[in-house]
Parts: C-alpha cells; sequence; structure tokens
C-alpha cells in the first residue's frame, strides 16, 4: 500500500480537498489508483471520530483489501453481510429481499423515508461508508442510501457519508449503475470538489494498458498511458488443458517470486477442473509454490467456498478464480482459460463479455496470457473477440502438433466483429450521457457538429440531427465525427 507521500497530486488532492460530509464520487479507469485512495480516505475519515466502513462487492475482494498491511480501525466486508446487519441493527428484523440475492433497495428507501422515529434513524446512520466498484452496485442503492443522508429529522452533525469509486466499464451484473446515473443521484460535480477522475495507470505495464483499452466502452481518452513498458499479452494455443496447466506452472517455477492469477471463464467446474490439472502438474514437477482457488457457494461445503482461506501477497503462489471474482484484483502475471467455454460470443450478451476481457485484462501488473484450447487443428471461434494480429496488440503462438500453420489459420479468422460491436455500444453510451443533459443536450450537438472537420460532409444537417433529440441519430452523428472526440467535449462539459 503506497503511503500518503507517494500518492500523486490527483490522489492527494482527493485525501485533502474532497469533503467529509453527504457524498462523494471518483472515477477511473483500472490501476489508476482507486482502492489506493479508498484506503488513504477511509484512514483521514476514521480519525473523526466516526465508524468507518469500506464496502467491497464480492467475498474476494474483501479478503484482497482485508490483507493490505497496514494498521487500521477500518471494517471491510462485502455488501449483503454488510446491509443484513446494518438494517437488522435499526430495525429488528432482516433486510428486505426480493430474491434470494437481491435486495429490496426499493423497499429500504420506502421504508427509511416514512420513517420518524429519531432513534431509528440514528441507529441507521452507519458513520462513514465507502464504496469500492461502486459501479457494480444498482442505483436504487444509491437512492436508498440518499434517502438516510438528506433525512429532514437528522442534524447535521450526525448524517452519514458515502464515497463512492467507480468505473462504469468494469460492470459485472445486470444491475450495475452507469456513472452518470450515480453522479445524478449523489447531486455531485467537480465545482463543489465531490467528483473527481483519476487518469494515471499505476498498474499495468503499457502494453497491457493498450490491450485492455482494446475492450473499453466509454471514457478511452480519460487514461494516461502507464510510463513502463514490458512484454505484449500473448495468445497461446494449446493441444488440452493439461498442456494449459503445465505452461502456467513453469511458468512460476521460472520466475521465482511472483503472484500469479488465473482467472477462468465458463461455470464453476471450469474453475475447479483448472486448479485440478494445476495441482497435477504441481505435483509432477515436485515445486513448492502454494495453489489456491475460490469459487462461490456455501462456505460450510468446502474451504475453496470461504474467500478468508485465501492468501494474498504470499509468493510464489497461483490463486485461481472465476472472472468474475476477479474485480480489483491484481498479480504480477495472469492466464486467462477457459474462453472457448464462454457461449456469449454468439448472441446479445457478447458486449458483457467484452466488458468481463476489459476487467480480466487489467488485473496483470506484468505478463497477460491467454492459453485457448484448441480441439482438434481449428481455431475456437471465440478467437474473433482477440485483437487481430494486426492491431499488433498481442503476439500470438501455439504449441500443437500445426504449430507451422498458425499465421495462417490467424488469416480466416473474423476479427472486426469485436471493434464494431464496442463502437456501437460507446456511441449508445454517449448518446444516453447527451440525452440525460436535458436542454443543455441541443447546445452540445451544435457545437459537436460546428467543431467537426466533417461537419460539410454530414449525411443529415444540423437541424435533423438536434430535433426531437432521437437517440438513433445522435447516435449516428457521434459514430461519424468520433467516439473519442465526442467523449473530449463531453469531459470539458461535466
Amino acid at each position: 500500500m503506497p503511503t500518503f507521500a507517494e500518492l500523486d497530486s490527483d490522489q492527494r488532492g482527493i485525501y485533502t480537498e474532497s469533503p467529509a460530509n453527504r457524498a462523494v464520487l471518483v472515477t477511473g479507469p483500472p490501476g489508476t489508483g482507486k482502492t489506493v485512495v479508498a484506503f488513504h480516505r477511509a484512514l483521514r475519515l476514521s480519525k473523526g471520530g466516526k465508524p468507518v466502513t469500506l464496502l467491497m462487492f464480492n467475498n474476494v475482494l474483501s479478503k484482497y483489501a482485508d490483507s493490505v498491511a497496514i494498521e487500521h480501525d477500518i471494517t471491510i466486508c462485502n455488501l449483503h453481510k454488510w446491509v443484513d446487519h446494518w438494517f437488522r441493527h435499526a430495525f429488528k428484523k432482516r433486510a428486505p429481499y426480493s430474491s434470494k440475492f437481491d435486495i429490496n433497495w426499493h423497499a429500504i428507501g420506502k421504508t427509511i423515508r416514512e420513517t420518524t422515529d429519531v432513534s431509528i434513524l440514528h441507529r441507521l446512520c452507519w458513520g462513514h461508508l465507502i464504496i469500492d466498484e461502486g459501479q457494480d452496485f444498482p442505483v436504487s442503492m444509491y437512492e436508498a442510501f440518499m434517502d438516510l443522508i438528506d433525512h429532514p429529522l437528522l442534524e447535521e452533525s450526525s448524517r452519514p457519508t458515502l464515497t463512492v469509486f467507480a468505473d462504469e466499464n468494469q460492470t459485472i451484473t445486470e444491475h450495475n449503475s452507469t456513472l452518470q446515473e450515480i453522479r445524478q443521484t449523489l447531486d455531485v460535480g467537480i465545482r463543489n470538489k465531490r467528483y473527481w477522475r483519476l487518469f494515471k495507470n499505476y498498474r499495468n505495464t503499457r502494453e497491457i494498458s493498450e490491450f485492455a483499452t482494446f475492450y473499453q466502452l466509454t471514457g478511452r481518452t480519460a487514461a494516461k498511458a502507464p510510463d513502463r513498458g514490458g512484454m505484449k499479452p500473448q495468445v497461446i494455443m494449446l493441444s488440452d488443458h493439461a498442456a494449459v496447466a503445465e505452461h502456467i506452472t513453469n511458468f512460476v517455477i521460472n520466475n521465482g517470486q511472483i503472484e500469479v492469477g488465473v482467472l477462468s471463464f465458463g461455470k464453476k467446474g471450469d474453475v475447479k477442473n483448472i486448479y485440478a490439472e494445476l495441482n497435477k502438474a504441481k505435483e509432477e514437477k515436485k515445486s513448492k509454490h502454494t495453489v489456491q482457488m475460490y469459487v462461490n457457494g456455501p462456505a460450510k461445503e468446502s474451504i475453496h467456498h470461504d474467500a478468508k482461506y485465501l492468501k494474498f501477497g504470499a509468493p510464489p503462489s497461483i490463486t485461481v478464480l472465476h472472472n468474475k471474482s476477479s474485480k480489483g484484483l491484481e498479480f504480477d502475471a495472469v492466464f486467462i482459460v477457459n474462453m472457448h467455454r464462454d457461449s456469449r460470443a454468439f448472441d446479445a450478451s457478447a458486449q458483457e463479455l467484452i466488458k468481463d476481457m476489459y476487467v480480466v485484462s487489467s488485473r496483470a501488473r506484468n505478463t497477460l496470457f491467454f492459453d485457448i484450447v484448441c480441439f482438434g487443428d481449428s481455431l475456437p471461434q471465440i478467437t474473433r473477440l482477440l485483437p487481430s494480429p494486426e492491431s499488433r496488440l498481442c503476439g500470438y503462438n501455439a504449441n500443437t502438433e500445426w504449430k507451422a500453420e498458425l499465421r495462417e489459420k490467424l488469416k480466416h479468422v473474423r476479427w472486426s466483429e469485436t471493434e464494431e460491436m464496442a463502437d456501437q455500444i460507446r456511441a449508445d453510451t454517449l448518446a444516453d450521457e447527451i440525452l440525460s443533459l436535458g436542454e443543455d443536450a441541443p447546445l452540445l450537438l451544435s457545437s459537436l457538429i460546428e467543431g467537426s472537420k466533417k461537419h460539410r460532409v454530414l449525411k443529415q444537417g444540423v437541424k435533423e440531427y438536434i430535433d426531437g433529440l432521437d437517440k438513433q441519430n445522435i447516435v449516428r452523428l457521434i459514430k461519424e465525427i468520433g467516439c473519442h472526440r465526442v467523449e473530449q467535449d463531453l469531459m470539458t462539459t461535466a
């Protein structure tokens, strides 16, 4: 964990200048130090006498954060555990759920608004709540929290506070919030120092950052490239799962004191299978490195369902996780496996797979591998979601009988679909953000058109683009002008 003196000026500004009341939002892409700043903000707020809770999306991230080697008086836990305790402490009953795993935030908000017993309201006041990976929580949760923060019966000194760290490109659930929704709900802005952006990537090498950016749907222009370079991400075609395990094991043995993350697509069984193969390879090579695994499930059934048994910061080690459990983590080297087990590349869920690719790619500090199993002599269809060889974002190699034929096989892959799909998603997202500006939207659209070098050759006139604020027309305009240019203009108007 970097000390305060090691933070950059943007990170220190959040620590020293962001208000210690109501709500604050901090955004930034992976590797910009959001979790680091979250810890330092928590440490600062803990000196004020009120309790501080750092809320994480899942058990693995909670365990990872709790392993930070600093002394602190901060509670770190996941959402469901915290909510159950928080709501029961105030109302002496379990929080309402709309299904087994979905908290009914609308009901909680209604309950808070209708509460007139000040003693109950005081029991609801959590002190300081800091949320990491805030984009993965529903907007209804933030609405409920603000119902308490702004409750008319609370005195100013007793109101709880909320700090949210988020990047909407890293969503992993269908109930996520956009940055625009969070900003509006929390009522935060740059001018009142309640909305902050982090830009510099400190985690990844330049090559890994550029690769991850290929899958970044919005805000590509916001991040600053890392200073340090390294090896390009490598895509390795292998004959079977045993070959994948041998590749990973040899890498750990040959690279000494490193932490390796093995992130698996597919189902729980796919995670367990690669874990078993890695243990087998470890025994065959008589290596002493640690192999550990976590998969979601009842903790009483297996230690592998309980994140408390994971050990971070103790290399050499291999940590095997489902890709959905990798949010917020980082490893010296990351191996992505079982991509062929994910069917979303071929249906309407492909954009969610692209977001997952962005998340897993950005977990690696120094080295990134995609180990792809090829059954027979053909490339799996999932290959088309990777950057093409012409992009020069990654290298392609094969350890198969047809290794010499790999270059020819790659020529027949349809690479363009990912890029086109990503551009469409970016344009849709930007159009929604423009429409959310309300009365200011026509002014921004006029500015975009007038400032574009293509304004004389746009397929429609200014009036057609602006009249009625039709989303499809706005999407068309954005794609003609270019998503990067529109993103830059939106940032200057934030």
